[in-house]
């Protein structure tokens, strides 16, 4: 039987006073695309830095793969897993080409320069995150919406099977959300490749996603299919107020927020 893509068995991190995440169980299954939200400190940041191994101190389990997260190697973890950061104003002095190359890392020896399956690799990301144009650009003069892109280019160049975002298309304007909305739904139709992402927006996880999870104060409050969330209880049980769901012809329905039906804790 295959294991699931992720599996996470009753994962808690404290630091100092506070619990972060408290007993947090759920799974994602191969080629599925997750979307873990909540309302701001809920811990989905938290959660994603545990599945990268930037918190340590956690307690339970995480599975990749079926192999325990704490037994893989740094290389072998970077094989099956990828990372798009949140823009966060962040500086990259390099070129695009140059920069997606150096996700490479996992596949090369560490003296070796790029051999022509880094080349293939490089090129297929560039065209699936549909960046190609801007190989050559230096990352200073691109868009956020642009740079953002290229960072999708970067993680699929590392060949990943997982590919996780943390807010994907935050800062950006509404054309560059849909292109990236557009860039993974293409990921998951042309590499299979399981997507988990952190988002704010109902709107988006309706867009791009199959499964969510909902935290509040690092407890599972929801997970199943995306289509609960047209539940307005669900997401106002989440939220902390009433949505109206609003259908449209052809399209996906839209979740529009109204008025506050629970203050948050002090």
């Amino acid at each position: 039987m295959t294991p699931p893509a992720i599996e996470v068995r009753s994962l808690s991190l404290a630091v100092g006073a506070s619990l972060l995440l408290d007993q947090l169980s759920f799974q994602v299954e191969r080629g599925a695309s997750l979307a873990i939200l909540g309302p701001n400190g809920a811990g989905k940041t938290t959660l994603l830095r545990c599945l990268l191994r930037i918190h340590s101190s956690w307690t339970g389990e995480i599975l990749v793969d079926g192999r325990g997260l704490r037994d893989l190697r740094q290389r072998q973890l970077a094989r099956r897993m990828a990372y798009v950061p949140q823009l966060e104003g962040r500086r990259f002095p390099f070129a695009v080409r140059e920069f997606v190359t150096m996700s490479r890392y996992p596949h090369r020896d560490a003296f070796g320069g790029s051999t022509a399956e880094d080349r293939r690799a490089v090129d297929s990301a560039l065209a699936l995150a549909e960046v190609e144009e801007l190989a050559d650009c230096p990352m200073e003069v691109l868009s956020g919406g642009e740079r953002q892109e290229v960072l999708i280019a970067a993680a699929l160049a590392q060949q990943a099977e997982i590919l996780l975002l943390d807010e994907p298309t935050a800062f950006l304007d509404y054309r560059h959300r849909v292109r990236i909305h557009e860039i993974l739904a293409n990921i998951r139709t042309e590499t299979g490749a399981t997507t988990v992402l952190v988002t704010h927006d109902l709107n988006e996880a309706l867009a791009v996603a199959t499964d969510t999870l909902a935290l509040d104060r690092g407890q599972r409050i929801f997970a199943g299919p995306v289509s609960g969330l047209l539940d307005p209880a669900v997401v106002s049980e989440i939220f902390g107020v009433t949505f109206e769901l609003l259908q449209r012809d052809g399209g996906t329905p839209l979740l529009v927020p109204g008025s506050i039906v629970k203050e948050p804790p002090p």
